[in-house]
């Protein structure tokens, strides 16, 4: 038996998303529309069960709306490979699907799949141990609902010093909170060094990669070297 997402792979078909909601004297009021090309989800979410999850959040049920706005942003990233949108899509994600008491990351194997398939880029820049060090930095102050350095990282312009220095206040933010005994990790001078060598040779993929994996949720391994950081200092 086919599954439905090999029968839509062979369809022209076109998902028409509507989010409607009650006004003041109960008429119904669109709030949001979207038009999806079904065949790229089809691929994406036939790819893995974590790419299924992802966009079976987004599409919502009887008690929760449509994140209209991510699935927007997804839609433009997987059909015209706008890196743009595939940019602010994690972003949106996590604002959309997090709740008052829990803070809802990526997974890891859905970043892999965009960093990879959609922005393809190199295995050699999404599996930096310098970068996913200082990606894990970032991830601290997401979770802290605190977005504002991975927005200025986003919009950072090569031909600026804004990538730097944002980096450089983040690294400082992040000394105080270790010295407040906060649970953070701060990546070495070394990986530091690394990441802006990074950066030098392909900016725009390194500044891609660094604020996609910090707002996936982190591997186990990236957990217990946390707090072995906080042991030893």
């Amino acid at each position: 038996m086919p599954s439905i997402c090999d029968i839509i792979n062979e369809l022209q078909l076109l998902f028409h998303l509507t989010l409607v909601s009650k006004d003041n004297r109960r008429d119904t009021v669109v709030e949001q529309t979207a038009v999806v090309n079904a065949i790229n989800f089809s691929k994406f979410i036939s790819y893995s069960p974590y790419n299924s999850a992802t966009v079976e959040k987004l599409l919502g049920n009887y008690n929760e709306k449509p994140k209209i706005s991510s699935l927007i942003e997804l839609a433009n990233a997987l059909e015209n490979f706008n890196n743009d949108s595939l940019l602010k899509f994690p972003r949106l994600y996590v604002q959309e699907t997090s709740t008052n008491n829990w803070v809802n990351l990526l997974y890891p194997e859905t970043v892999k799949y965009l960093l990879k398939e959609v922005a393809m880029i190199k295995q050699e820049i999404i599996e930096n141990p310098a970068l996913q060090s200082l990606a894990r930095t970032l991830r601290y102050f997401i979770r802290e609902r605190k977005y504002g350095y991975a927005d200025d990282i986003r919009n950072a312009r090569k031909d600026s010093r804004d990538f730097e220095e944002t980096i450089a206040k983040m690294l400082r933010e992040g000394r105080l909170r270790l010295e407040q005994e906060e649970k953070i990790h701060l990546p070495t001078d070394e990986e530091m060094k690394e990441v802006f060598r990074l950066a030098n040779e392909d900016f725009e993929n390194t500044k891609t990669a660094l604020v996609i994996l910090a707002f996936s949720f982190p591997s186990k391994a990236e957990e217990e070297q946390t707090v072995e950081v906080q042991h030893e200092v």
